[in-house]
């Protein structure tokens, strides 16, 4: 296993690898959903390079890029443990940016629903780190996590005007025993928080029965309605088209319920997808 921390580096690396290269950039923090996207790139790919690098300008003022859990030893080892051959990226900001750590790109309109909407200039700062990223690795594959779907959205769509020769691969989410989506987030939560943040699983369910066994798509809306209104906890609760993510004015496409739940200064992303 290498770890390199240069560009340059990581490009005369990857000139030795030739194609079948699969890709999965994270933050680092990893658990077992990150490792589910390196298992997709075993299965897929020839080589494989993981980058970790925690990104500044996707965090807004007050949020927790200082305090984000930096856990290099033991996700090396975790990485090790099944791909022991893998590349590992990991630069500084200074490598990555320069002296003018700034965003180069403006996502487009759908980034301003939903968590864009909690986050302004968040997805801003997804999409230039992906650029980047691809920029450097060049990759043939990328493997992202279903988890953040509006964030998968807007990279594939991305990949598809920059990088067309890029396959985007989406992984479906890895869930704890209670049903609780991996994120290293949840590692913010005490365990009576844990307990409590299945309410968001439990509640997406409920509306995907109710879209499956009832077909009423006016009804569910109001129950979301319900829930916003008698429950401060969720910042967002919506049924949008799996396709582009506006709302959807009958059942007649794929749906996607997305919830965003908050504990404390902890916020929780889920979400199921239906087809009927």
């Amino acid at each position: 296993m290498k770890v390199i921390n240069t560009i340059k580096e990581l490009k005369n690396e990857r000139l030795n690898l030739g194609s079948r290269v699969g890709f999965v950039p994270t933050m680092g923090n990893l658990h077992a959903g990150h490792l589910r996207l390196l298992e997709n790139s075993l299965r897929l790919c020839d080589h494989h390079i993981v980058s970790i690098f925690v990104n500044p300008t996707q965090f807004g003022e007050g949020e927790d890029f200082e305090s984000y859990p930096r856990t290099l030893e033991a996700d090396l080892e975790k990485i090790k443990s099944i791909c022991p051959e893998a590349i590992i990226f990991t630069p500084t900001t200074k490598e990555v940016y320069g002296d003018e750590v700034v965003n180069y790109f403006k996502a487009p309109a759908i980034a301003d629903m939903l968590e864009g909407n909690l986050r302004p200039g968040h997805f801003d700062g997804v999409l230039t780190i992906v650029h980047k990223l691809f920029e450097i690795v060049m990759p043939d594959h990328a493997f992202f996590g279903k988890k953040d779907y509006q964030q998968l959205k807007l990279i594939s769509e991305h990949a598809k005007n920059y990088f067309p020769a890029l396959e985007i691969h989406p992984v479906e989410i890895e869930r704890e025993v209670s049903g609780l989506a991996m994120s290293s987030r949840n590692g913010y939560l005490t365990q009576e928080q844990k307990d409590e943040a299945i309410t968001l699983y439990r509640t997406l369910s409920f509306i995907e029965k109710k879209l499956i066994t009832e077909k009423d798509l006016r009804g569910s809306l109001e129950y979301i309605q319900q829930t916003l209104e008698n429950d401060e906890r969720f910042n967002y609760l919506s049924i949008r088209k799996q396709s582009d993510l506006t709302p959807p004015l009958d059942m007649s496409s794929p749906l996607v319920i997305l919830g965003n739940f908050q504990l404390g200064q902890t916020r929780l992303l889920d979400n199921i997808e239906v087809s009927i």
